[in-house]
Order: C-alpha cells, then sequence, then structure tokens
C-alpha cells in the first residue's frame, strides 16, 4: 500500500515545486517521514500462537512513514545532482556476526540534515 500513497505525494511535491529532481523529492520524503517507532515491537502469528519479535530499526522500517503535510511544508533542498539522495548502504562482518552502516560523504547521508549524524538515524534519538 505504501507505493500509490509516497508516489501521489511525490505528484503532489512537484506539482507544487516541478524544479525538484527525483533526488530531491525523495530526500525530502525522507527527511520529512514520522520516525516515532518504538525500537521493537512484536507480531502473533494467530494459527499458530508464536510470538514474533520484530526489530524496527532503518531495515524494517526505513524512513519512517511518509507524511504528506511535513513533506509539502518543507522547502528544503538536496543536491540536484543525480546520486545525492543516496539510501544507505551496510556491510556485513563474518567474523563478529555483525551488521554496520557504511559512512558516505554524500550531502543527503554523511552528517547531513537528513540521516548520518540527524533526527532520521546514525546518531539519533530514533536510531542510533
Amino acid at each position: 500500500m505504501a507505493t500509490p500513497v509516497v508516489s501521489g505525494i511525490a505528484a503532489l511535491l512537484l506539482q507544487k515545486t516541478p524544479s525538484l529532481t527525483p533526488d530531491q523529492v525523495k530526500a525530502r520524503l525522507m527527511k520529512t517521514a514520522w520516525k516515532g517507532f518504538s525500537s521493537s515491537t512484536t507480531a502473533t502469528d494467530l494459527a499458530t500462537g508464536i510470538v514474533y519479535s520484530i526489530e524496527q530499526d532503518i531495515f524494517a522500517v526505513g524512513a519512517g512513514a511518509v507524511d504528506a503535510s511535513a513533506a509539502l511544508a518543507n522547502t528544503d533542498l538536496a543536491p540536484s545532482t543525480v546520486g545525492a539522495a543516496k539510501s544507505p548502504k551496510v556491510a556485513y562482518n563474518s567474523s563478529t556476526n555483525t551488521v554496520s552502516i557504511v559512512t558516505d560523504s554524500s550531502v543527503v547521508w554523511g552528517n547531513s540534515v537528513v540521516w548520518g549524524n540527524s533526527v532520521v538515524w546514525g546518531n539519533s534519538v530514533v536510531w542510533g
């Protein structure tokens, strides 16, 4: 169900500001997404009664829940260059069995307003 909703909000952003590039639309949607999820939750299989623990991190919930009002009210612009709104990359370390986010120097990823040392994830309150 997310695809038609996000597509519709992207269309509204472009209707409001036709000069936005695809990366600028992506960055604005990600920056303004609602991120109030708890760090974990559970789900119960009603057929078996088995309870599953779900970690609600950037891999499970992405940038958050799209917020049309916030996206349309926001006027911040990521760089207009292609690739400016990179998605997070991860690396798996087989010797420690850990996954970590790979630092990127791009404006939208590294230590920017959208993520890195920010309110979305990185050294943030929601995902850190």
